[in-house]
C-alpha cells in the first residue's frame, strides 16, 4: 500500500514539478486525491492502467487542483476505459458540474465508462476509511460573495486515510493552523500544504507536539523552494528531526 505525491508545484507553474496530485495505491486499485495541471502526464509515467484509478476526490476547485481532470477523461476516452469511475467534488451539484464537463466537450453518452458523481464524503472501502473535513483556505472570498451573486460556495476541504498501521493527514490548501492543528496531533504522518501558512507556525505547532513526527511540506512557494537551505535552517531552529520536503513521485508505504 503506498502513497505517492504525482505533483508537488504550489500555484505557479515550475519547470520541473507538476501541480497537485495524490496517488493512494492498495489493492490492485488507486484513489487519486485532486489532479491538477499535468496529472495525465504523470499518470502515463507511471504507466498505470486505464482502470487503475478507481476514484477521484477534488479538495477544492482552485485549478492547480482541479482542472487536470478534464485532459485524465479525455485520456481515458482515447484509450478505452471500461471501469466506473466516481468522482467526488467539494461543491455544487452533479447536474453543475456535467453542465461544466459538457462544455469541454466531454460527454456522458460518449464516453466508454460509466462517471458518477457525488458531492465530497467519508468512505470506507476494504477495512481502510476516507475522513474529509472543512478548512478556512477558501474563507476569504465569503465578503465577495455576499456582494455578488455568485454560485461558489467557497467550500475547501483536507484529508485524514486510515488504514489498519497508519493515520495520514493530506491538509491540501487550509487557511490557517488552526484548520489541522487536532490532526497534527493524531496524526502519524502530515501532508501539508505550505503555500498559504506561516510556516513557523506550523514548526512551533508540531515542537511542542512530536519533534519527531513525520512532515511532509508540500506545495510550497517558488521562493521557499529555491531557497531549500533557508528553509531546513529554519526546520533545526525548531529541532524538528523528520521534515522533508516533498518532490514529484516522492512516495511512503503505509501498509
Amino acid at each position: 500500500m503506498q502513497l505517492k505525491l504525482l505533483g508537488t508545484a504550489p500555484g505557479m507553474p515550475i519547470i520541473d514539478r507538476t501541480h497537485a496530485a495524490l496517488l493512494w495505491s492498495f489493492e490492485e486499485q488507486g484513489i487519486l486525491i485532486d489532479a491538477g495541471p499535468g496529472t495525465s502526464i504523470r499518470i502515463v509515467q507511471e504507466k498505470l492502467s486505464k482502470d487503475f484509478i478507481s476514484k477521484i476526490i477534488i479538495t477544492h476547485f482552485h485549478p492547480d487542483h482541479s482542472v487536470g481532470i478534464f485532459m485524465l477523461l479525455q485520456m481515458w476516452l482515447i484509450q478505452e476505459r471500461t471501469n466506473k469511475l466516481t468522482i467526488y467534488i467539494p461543491e455544487g451539484s452533479k447536474e453543475r458540474f456535467w453542465n461544466v464537463l459538457n462544455y469541454f466537450y466531454i460527454f456522458e453518452e460518449v464516453l466508454p465508462f460509466p462517471i458518477e458523481i457525488k458531492q465530497i464524503c467519508n468512505l470506507q472501502i476494504h477495512n481502510y476509511y476516507i475522513t474529509v473535513f472543512k478548512n478556512t483556505h477558501l474563507d476569504s472570498y465569503k465578503k465577495l460573495f455576499e456582494k455578488k451573486s455568485y454560485i461558489n460556495e467557497g467550500s475547501s476541504w483536507s484529508v485524514i486515510i486510515n488504514t489498519e498501521q497508519k493515520r495520514v493527514l493530506y491538509s491540501s490548501d487550509i487557511g490557517n493552523i488552526d484548520d489541522i492543528k487536532d490532526e497534527i496531533i493524531r496524526s502519524d504522518l502530515i501532508i501539508v500544504d505550505g503555500m498559504h501558512i506561516d510556516l513557523d507556525e506550523l514548526f512551533i505547532t508540531v515542537s511542542q507536539i512530536d519533534r519527531y513526527k513525520k512532515i511532509i511540506l508540500n506545495h510550497l512557494s517558488v521562493d521557499l523552494l529555491a531557497n531549500n537551505d533557508k528553509l531546513m535552517d529554519k526546520v533545526d531552529k525548531y529541532e524538528l528531526m523528520n521534515v522533508i520536503v516533498a518532490y514529484d513521485g516522492w512516495y511512503v508505504d503505509i501498509s
